[in-house]
């Protein structure tokens, strides 16, 4: 990301728009504390940030998982809460740095990371469906489990990754019967195991004995996963992984589903036996290879929705730009730390602006720092319509200290933000100035103050798309912005879509802040 003496800098857009008009044991004890804590803060409604806790709805290594209503954004989510530290803080973000980065119709969706207090928390869809122990053990209900998850391994695998953990209690069912996986606390890449985590009876030999593992070691999980829905019992019953390692020595085998159930056919059984073997090489190769099978065991219908092109990894475009996501991650260390900026990612269209933006605003949650991420589309749409979208971001995320700092000046704020307006009293709305322009640059001035006093208790980072069609009332303020963001805990980061380069004496002009990237 380098700077180069006369880059067309954020600033300089901003101001061009003006001119035209134109985002174990001590785990269960910490566990504990997560929920006590939680319920000490209100016996009725206990929140945590935007979201109100309804109820427990599952617990395990990492964390408490509750049913919630996100307050903000009117819907109801799963929240997934941890007090852990150290370690176990640097892979619960990493969970959800992963979760966030995938996208695959039978992988859980989550929407938002936030920290409150000793808590750490994300939030992620809500699977209202079936746990697995209460869905039907028929054989066509499990070939369809095992097709979707496998699906959902074929989109990780093709990138080398493994999900680490594939259990029961890590697979959920939505309301139309659909089964998604859950819970990649355990993710990894393929190759040399660095410790042995998991579910024992679902783990496979080769991560016992410490061997390199590659993508056989998620179909032995989900092969356990397949015998355990067609009869109710673990083909390697162990408590804890000593004993599993203990049946492994001895040469435990699991015994045939046709000594525990009549209802298998014989090739749902050979399938089943060959993904639980113990030598990988008698395993399926591939989840491919599973959803060819149990497709035509079972005889299901296509589901196009599950086609594995469709599922990627979201940072899969920034490959090659990890020089300039590095340069934006100090960036957002920076704000946090006291020192804004504001970055202007330029290029042509599909350069990946958008992607890097997207990244960028995901390692600025995982820091502490509140994330608006706005498409600017606001042009003919009336002033400060682009900052209205961003304080409305800001207010959903931080609802009290929005509210706590606007009542000061909010006779002027109301103007601008009508979310605010509910805040003034009728002795509070200012008397309009006669003089509109005197009366905009009023405005102006009070609302860069305000984003200034908001940020010295909590930084954020606005997260602007298409710069260009900002609306001048909008860029203004964040022009006069820029003139002190050195001295706020606050980051711009614009993408501007460009068809050449910048020419001419607005490009000549030495800029008041800048670092541009330039996204070939």
């Amino acid at each position: 990301m380098a700077e180069r003496p006369d880059p067309l800098d954020i600033t300089r857009v901003l101001g061009r728009v003006g001119r035209e008009a134109s985002m174990s044991l001590e785990m269960d004890a910490a566990l504990a504390a997560v929920q006590s804590r939680l319920f000490r803060r209100s016996e009725a409604a206990p929140t945590l940030g935007r979201y109100r806790i309804e109820r427990e709805i599952g617990r395990g290594a990492m964390g408490v998982v509750y049913a919630a209503r996100d307050l903000a954004g009117d819907r109801r989510v799963a929240l997934k809460v941890t007090r852990a530290r150290g370690d176990g803080a640097v892979r619960f973000r990493r969970e959800f740095q992963t979760l966030a980065r995938l996208e695959h119709p039978r992988v859980v969706a989550v929407y938002d990371f936030g920290q409150a207090d000793d808590d750490l928390f994300y939030a992620m869809e809500l699977l209202e469906g079936d746990e697995l122990g209460r869905v039907d053990r028929s054989v066509v209900r499990a070939c369809a489990i095992v097709r979707d998850i496998a699906s959902a391994l074929a989109m990780l695998h093709a990138r080398r990754l493994l999900h680490g953990d594939l259990s029961p209690r890590n697979i959920r069912t939505t309301t139309n019967g659909a089964a998604k996986l859950i819970d990649f606390g355990l993710l990894s890449t393929m190759g040399p195991a660095h410790e042995i985590a998991g579910t024992p009876p679902c783990l496979a030999p080769e991560c016992l004995l410490g061997l390199p593992l590659d993508q056989r070691a998620d179909l032995f999980g989900l092969g356990a996963v397949f015998y355990w829905l067609l009869t109710g019992q673990h083909a390697y019953p162990a408590r804890t992984i000593d004993e599993r390692v203990a049946g492994l020595v001895s040469g435990f085998l699991p015994r045939p589903l046709a000594e525990i159930t009549d209802h298998v056919p014989a090739g749902v059984d050979t399938l089943v036996m060959s993904m639980l073997a113990v030598d990988r090489q008698a395993r399926p190769y591939t989840a491919a290879d599973v959803i060819d099978r149990v497709s035509a065991l079972a005889d299901l219908p296509p589901a196009p929705e599950l086609d594995i092109a469709r599922g990627y990894v979201r940072s899969a475009a920034l490959i090659g730009r990890e020089h300039e996501m590095q340069q934006l991650r100090e960036r957002v260390e920076q704000a946090a730390r006291g020192r804004g900026s504001m970055v202007l990612l330029r290029g042509r269209t599909g350069a990946g602006k958008s992607r890097m933006l997207r990244e960028l605003g995901l390692d600025a949650k995982l820091q502490g720092v509140v994330v608006a991420q706005v498409p600017m589309d606001a042009r003919g749409r009336g002033p400060f319509e682009a900052l209205r979208r961003a304080v409305v971001e800001l207010y959903k995320a931080l609802p009290d200290l929005v509210e706590r700092t606007a009542r000061k000046r909010i006779g002027l704020l109301a103007a601008a933000i009508p979310e605010l307006r509910r805040l003034a009293t009728d002795a509070a709305v200012r008397t309009p100035l006669s003089d509109p322009r005197e009366q905009r640059l009023v405005l102006q001035r009070e609302l860069g103050d305000w984003l200034a006093d908001l940020s010295s208790h909590q930084p954020f980072a606005l997260l602007l798309e298409d710069l260009q069609r900002c609306d001048e009332s909008s860029a203004a303020v964040l022009l006069a912005l820029a003139r002190r963001i050195d001295r706020c805990r606050i980051l711009v980061a614009a993408s501007l879509r460009v068809l050449a380069n910048p020419s001419g004496p607005a490009a000549q002009q030495r800029p008041l802040k800048r670092v541009s990237v330039q996204l070939g």
